[in-house]
């Protein structure tokens, strides 16, 4: 993997962030007007950034197809994160996505958020349970490390939904709602308002047995508006769980 020096891309990476952003995929905090959320239209621009060496463009529409087909791969408060359908998606598409955000990243928080999403998603394709027996795991926290030291603010604070994500998804002895609960609490001082970072928090609270608090958090997480592509990109599937999480909180 490329080794990523926070000290030395710092000052520059808001620079290329803007340097790298594709006409045909939109960068996390795009417009309405720039939206694009068919997955279908997505895989084809990423298909012809790919053909003219566009290729973190290729690799962020490959990651969002992939993420708007299988919900990110998320948590779930009803149902599981990983059927074989969303398996079979992961294991033709998030290799590739990996591998093109690796080879071609820039050191910017957009080339490691891509890898990281994409190499979860590949691990995950053979079970959520492969990311910790593997040898996946220190190279995927590494990258997240390497994020949250360039721009932890970048996504909304998504190196912190990484970074929590694991203590939730993976079993003993990593697991620990706690711990997730702190990085999930990080995300949110950073974009209080995101329904992907109140929908986690709300999530790990639920998991530590604070009920009365998960259900607030889900209302919030129903209530905010998805703003961020990220977020729109999973809004269909936040509000559902959301739902499902104050049903089960009640």
């Amino acid at each position: 993997m490329r080794h990523y020096s926070a000290h030395h891309h710092r000052h520059r990476h808001h620079h290329r962030h803007q340097q790298y952003t594709s006409q045909a995929v939109d960068s996390p905090d795009s417009s309405d007007e720039a939206y694009v959320g068919d997955p279908d239209a997505l895989l084809a621009a990423a298909e012809a950034a790919e053909a003219e060496g566009r290729y973190l463009d290729a690799a962020e529409g490959l990651v969002r197809f992939a993420r708007i087909k299988t919900d990110g791969g998320c948590l779930r408060v009803k149902g599981k994160s990983d059927p074989p359908n969303y398996r079979k998606i992961w294991d033709e598409y998030a290799p590739r996505a990996a591998k093109l955000a690796e080879k071609h990243g820039d050191g910017s928080a957009r080339a490691l958020a891509l890898f990281v999403e994409a190499s979860t998603m590949a691990a995950s394709s053979k079970g959520l349970i492969r990311v910790a027996t593997s040898g996946d795991l220190p190279k995927l926290e590494k990258a997240v490390d390497d994020l949250r030291d360039i721009d932890e603010t970048y996504d909304n604070g998504v190196a912190w939904i990484f970074a929590g994500s694991n203590y939730l998804a993976l079993p003993w002895p990593i697991k620990s709602a706690d711990k997730a609960r702190v990085r999930f609490r990080k995300a949110q001082g950073i974009s209080s308002d995101s329904p992907r970072n109140l929908y986690f928090s709300a999530l790990a609270a639920m998991e530590a047995g604070s009920v009365k608090q998960a259900a607030k958090l889900f209302q919030r997480s129903l209530d905010a508006p998805a703003v961020s592509t990220s977020d729109r990109d999973l809004e269909a599937f936040l509000r559902e769980q959301a739902k499902a999480g104050l049903a089960k909180c009640s």
